[in-house]
């Protein structure tokens, strides 16, 4: 069954996340460690490892965290039927965030760990997306081919133009982007 979480432990998370958006505004991945994470997160490392077993494991919850205040902010609610207007409002929503947090983004693509950071995010999607077209298809969305193909598709392809974009020097607008990645998935999910 499932346990609510404790507001103590809630707080403290929150702490972190903060904490690790900032810090990752101004260093790379590598260079944030456990320590620094904890003072600015003003918490005690006993208490960050007794949630997470190192930096890693915390960047996989950073990620899921990010998702949950992505879909709390989503002008399209993902409770059933979910449809491609919901996987579109989620990919403007990246660019979104991208744009918003520029430094953190300059940060990761400069890092020497920028694969484990790139790979993490591409996971966590993956699940993510998976389990939310799953849902959508339950309830009636028919796919192009089956639902781990399109996923990768979705996903693969977002994070890869999001990628070629930054690192060529954002040539479109992230109006513009979030756009034709909007039409994109449309196009998968709908075919038009």
């Amino acid at each position: 069954m499932y346990q609510k979480e404790d507001l103590r432990i809630k707080k403290t998370k929150l702490a972190l996340t903060d904490a690790f958006t900032e810090l990752m505004a101004q260093e790379t991945f590598e260079n944030v460690n456990v320590n620094q994470l904890c003072d600015k997160a003003g918490i005690r490392r006993a208490t960050f490892y007794k949630h997470f077993s190192d930096k890693y494991d915390f960047l996989t919850y950073y990620i899921k965290a990010l998702r949950v205040s992505f879909d709390s902010k989503a002008e399209v609610k993902h409770t059933p039927p979910i449809d491609a207007k919901y996987f579109v409002d989620y990919a403007k929503r990246i660019v979104s965030f991208i744009e918003e947090n520029e430094a953190i983004f300059s940060n990761v693509l400069k890092s020497n760990l920028f694969h484990v950071i790139f790979n993490a995010i591409t996971d966590q999607n993956y699940r993510d997306t998976k389990d939310r077209l799953l849902l959508a298809t339950n309830a009636g969305l028919r796919l192009p081919a089956s639902a781990e193909t399109t996923v990768g598709m979705i996903t693969g392809g977002v994070a890869t133009t999001i990628y070629i974009w930054l690192v060529s020097g954002k040539p479109t607008s992230a109006e513009q982007l979030s756009e034709e990645l909007g039409h994109f998935i449309t196009l998968m999910l709908e075919g038009k």
